[in-house]
């Protein structure tokens, strides 16, 4: 919280790591989002042919909203395999992967929790043993499960992002009044209100991790309490503000009259 004093004005301004902050986590969270949807919102094709009785091709292709991004020929895969991924929870999700003599090349970048992997390994392996077989396509969509996350990491950053917003009070002794100006991406918003009587208070509050801060709080005339848009890590430095702004307000401090 910046402080500034002139004439008959007290003026706080918001911080700008107040600024930074919620924008700069926003966009991490969009970028999640983006991350999470280029791996797993990818649709994976795969069409095999045989070309004689011990010759197999394969064409790999991954699709993003509608244009393929990958495409590899793989000669000859000599089995299909199940890959499985075990998280800390002790959750296991599973993909299918190709074994070649490229090596061990996995149909999509994401591991799911259906059971689809295995039918698409039975059907590639049985088109693989079997001399007769002409050709195979297997496909494999896009995770259900990634648009839940693209949804909820998309929206808590877009959140954070237009939450992002830039706060003024303006104490004029001369005019007897205090004005709230808070600029944002969903507008301008001011208010005034009456200065004369205006008490401040310092409150504490404890984070998710138990973390104390501090918070200055404007009882104003009305009965209106204001919060300022700034939480100190130490209660002294929130009582330096509520000191300065109730010794601005109090009644009886001279006023500089401007020259008629």
């Amino acid at each position: 919280m910046r402080v500034t004093e002139k004439d008959d004005q007290l003026i706080l301004h918001t911080s700008w790591s107040n600024l930074v902050g919620p924008m700069v986590f926003g966009l991490i969270f969009m970028l999640v989002a983006a991350g999470i949807l280029w791996s797993a919102g990818r649709e994976s094709t795969l069409s095999c042919k045989r070309l004689e009785a011990a010759q197999i091709q394969c064409q790999l292709q991954q699709i993003f909203l509608g244009r393929v991004v990958r495409q590899i020929t793989l000669d000859n895969p000599q089995q299909a395999i199940v890959q499985s991924s075990h998280s800390s929870k002790g959750g296991t999700t599973y993909r299918m992967a190709l074994v070649t003599a490229q090596g061990t090349i996995p149909l999509t970048d994401f591991y799911s929790s259906d059971t689809n992997a295995d039918d698409l390994v039975a059907q590639f392996n049985q088109f693989q043993r079997n001399p007769v077989a002409k050709s195979v396509a297997l496909d494999q969509p896009a995770s259900g499960f990634v648009f839940i996350m693209l949804l909820v990491f998309s929206a808590f950053g877009l959140l954070m992002i237009l939450s992002t917003h830039y706060d003024t009070f303006v104490f004029d002794r001369y005019r007897d009044a205090v004005t709230f100006t808070r600029i944002g991406f969903t507008g301008r918003r001011t208010r005034t209100e009456q200065l004369s009587g205006l008490k401040t208070e310092v409150r504490q509050f404890r984070g998710s991790k138990g973390r104390r801060y501090y918070c200055v709080f404007l009882h104003l005339n009305n009965g209106i309490d204001i919060k300022l848009d700034w939480n100190a890590s130490r209660e002294s430095s929130a009582q330096d503000v509520a000191d300065r702004v109730q010794e601005f307000a109090r009644p009886g401090v001279h006023i500089k009259y401007a020259d008629a």
